[in-house]
């Protein structure tokens, strides 16, 4: 089942349609397009609007709300709020057909003969950086390149629980794993120089899709956690990818990264340690043996919707 997609560009993009897709998630999780922020399928941000160029669906109540009358009339509707159909076609604003890592900063002329990666995948963002690990600064490599996009699953929804949602659908995992690796795998190929080893800092949800595991513990009570990382392992197509340790079900790799550096750099206790990200982690640690944390879904405070 396929979905026609047009650009302004005058491009058409035959997009594969999943049970249950709405056209948002068909679009946005097919690779061809940039991801957007949006409002987990609240019908409120506006972001996933798109134009039916032929039998647009009756509107709903949002489409009235968010586009406007005019707007309705001439077959724009909200992506989040229509189920994508068979032999659709949708024309797709040009603003949302832009690929991501297209840019990065701090690129040198002297290619070194390999790299080390460094990636936090957030639940919103996925930001990297390049080391050339032969060139330490301060006891760290030189920043070869470095780069920042949304992540890619934000297609299914901003927050961590649209994610564990959309693992639940048949395939679903399997779908957001596979756009995080080909997105891991774009920005290891347009790197200068083969990339030998990758950090891969993410919270226990993001970790948990990137490999391909279950979330079940993660999605209802009492939470578990099965993986605890400090390890590494092979995913197709990339590199081997360092996992830092996991504390508990919801105080992730990207803690455990920020406690290993903060750590090694002999701190005065008490010290506290605060992630204020889609979900909001925080650590007070006491002495070097003790710790105190703490996890809490600060999306919809951060983004103010869907509160």
């Amino acid at each position: 089942m396929q979905l026609k997609v047009s650009t302004t560009e005058g491009d058409v993009i035959a997009v594969a349609i999943h049970p249950g897709d709405t056209l948002a998630q068909a679009v946005y999780l097919s690779g061809a397009f940039a991801p957007r922020p949006l409002c987990s399928g609240l019908g409120k941000c506006g972001l996933c609007r798109m134009r039916f160029l032929s039998a647009p669906p009756p509107a709903t109540p949002e489409d009235e709300a968010i586009l406007g009358t005019e707007a309705v009339s001439q077959g724009w509707r909200l992506g989040c709020r229509h189920k994508a159909a068979p032999g659709a076609e949708v024309l797709v604003p040009s603003a949302a057909n832009q690929i991501p890592g297209k840019s990065k900063t701090g690129a040198s002329t002297n290619s070194p003969e390999s790299l080390l990666l460094a990636v936090d995948l957030g639940t919103t963002s996925l930001i990297w950086s390049a080391l050339d690990p032969t060139a330490a600064t301060k006891g760290a490599g030189r920043i070869v390149a470095q780069g920042r996009e949304l992540n890619p699953q934000i297609g299914v929804g901003s927050d961590v629980l649209s994610r564990l949602a959309a693992t639940m659908t048949p395939g679903g995992g399997k779908r957001l794993q596979e756009v995080t690796l080909e997105a891991l795998r774009r920005i290891v190929t347009g790197l200068p120089a083969p990339v030998s080893r990758i950090c891969l800092a993410a919270n226990t949800a993001m970790t948990a899709l990137t490999r391909g595991a279950s979330v079940l513990g993660l999605a209802a009570a009492p939470y578990a956690l099965e993986f605890h990382g400090q390890c590494e392992e092979s995913l197709p197509g990339l590199p081997p990818v360092y996992f830092p340790p996991q504390a508990a079900p919801f105080i992730g790799g990207d803690i455990g990264a920020g406690m290993a550096a903060l750590l090694s750099q002999k701190p005065e206790f008490p010290f506290l340690l605060a992630d204020m990200g889609t979900n909001g982690e925080f650590v007070l640690t006491l002495s070097p043996t003790q710790s105190l944390a703490v996890s809490v879904h600060l999306g919809p405070a951060l983004e103010g919707i869907g509160l």
